[in-house]
């Protein structure tokens, strides 16, 4: 003879129903089951109300940093009308336009991955250029816009190389 499958919904609803039916004193009954009382009574308040006695989300109601789909869009239209710029700067031209209430710089950098908008070899290469001219300013002080802009289609890898050398 097979076992007899018993999700926890069913357990809960034994539970519940044993001791109302009093089986058993709600201590004792919590105890065979292996639960708190407090989880017993909330059960048992679960039951009479007629809700589900299978485990409740514990998803949070409201995602506090979600921005709007407005203000998304937004950053998405200002992005695209300068994609050379980054997230600080463009935070602060929003600001000076008269945006209120923006997310910070990490929020719309997030906005400009979730829409594509930051394509990452070109981020790599962006920050090589950094590390390059950081390198050439303390081995021979040069002006930073003076440093070479070391921006084409080549791989991150050989191109380090070839600022190495």
């Amino acid at each position: 003879m097979p076992w007899k499958a018993r999700s926890k919904a069913m357990l809960r609803e034994e539970f519940v129903k044993e001791v109302l039916s009093k089986k058993g004193t709600k201590s004792e009954l919590c105890r065979k089951y292996g639960i708190s009382r407090p989880t017993g009574d909330k059960w048992i308040e679960r039951y009479l109300k007629g809700e589900s006695l299978d485990d409740k989300s514990k998803a949070p109601f409201k995602t506090a940093n979600k921005i709007s789909a407005d203000m998304e869009q937004q950053i998405v239209a200002y992005r695209t009308n300068y994609p050379a710029i980054g997230a600080v700067k463009i935070r602060r031209m929003m600001l000076d336009e008269g945006c209120r209430d923006l997310p910070s710089a990490s929020t719309f950098n997030n906005v400009f991955k979730r829409n594509g908008l930051i394509d990452k070899q070109e981020s790599m290469l962006l920050s090589i250029r950094s590390i390059f001219c950081i390198l050439s300013q303390s081995m021979n002080p040069v002006p930073f816009f003076l440093c070479p802009l070391v921006y084409n289609n080549d791989k991150p890898k050989e191109l380090v190389k070839r600022i190495v050398r």
